[in-house]
């Protein structure tokens, strides 16, 4: 079932690469909504996400959070979404209005992204999507930073946190 799930999501990726969605990046002082997309690897990971977010709305942004599990959790988790939260023709069904938001800036931190996180970031109405570098996935970010490892996700949110910061000065 997965199979044919993943063939509907890559060939709706292809036509949401070439949609014309009004992207830019925004100043940090301007940005007023910040989505944050990240992959779900436990408590640690959730509680970083949970740090980052607190910041925002104390700078008064309006954050909303959505993690990526691997694997479908036993019981209903908020603000999460797995492989099996698209239907079989690679609609994403639920958390569907993440997608739908306009955020100034949409986060993403993990690593490279899967396919439900590709579906995620290419729908998005987000005018500016930040994450790390990943070669293979230029079209999913407007504005990307070289960590030290793209693969560690907190040297991802170190780097992308002081870029944050440094958009907020410069302005």
């Amino acid at each position: 079932m997965w199979s044919i799930k993943q063939r509907f999501i890559r060939w709706k990726l292809k036509r949401a690469a070439q949609a014309n969605i009004k992207r830019e990046t925004v100043p940090f002082d301007q940005v007023r909504t910040v989505g944050i997309l990240f992959v779900d690897e436990g408590s640690v990971s959730a509680g970083k996400i949970t740090v980052f977010a607190e910041r925002l709305r104390e700078q008064g942004k309006q954050v909303k959070v959505l993690g990526f599990m691997a694997k479908p959790p036993k019981e209903e988790v908020k603000n999460r979404f797995s492989a099996k939260d698209f239907s079989l023709t690679g609609t994403l069904t639920d958390p569907g209005d993440f997608v739908e938001k306009k955020f100034d800036h949409l986060l993403y931190f993990g690593p490279s992204p899967e396919l439900p996180l590709q579906h995620v970031l290419l729908h998005s109405q987000a005018r500016c999507r930040m994450g790390a570098y990943h070669e293979e996935h230029t079209e999913c970010f407007e504005f990307m930073v070289k960590g030290p490892s793209p693969a560690q996700w907190d040297d991802i949110f170190n780097t992308i946190t002081a870029y944050s910061q440094k958009l907020r000065t410069a302005s």
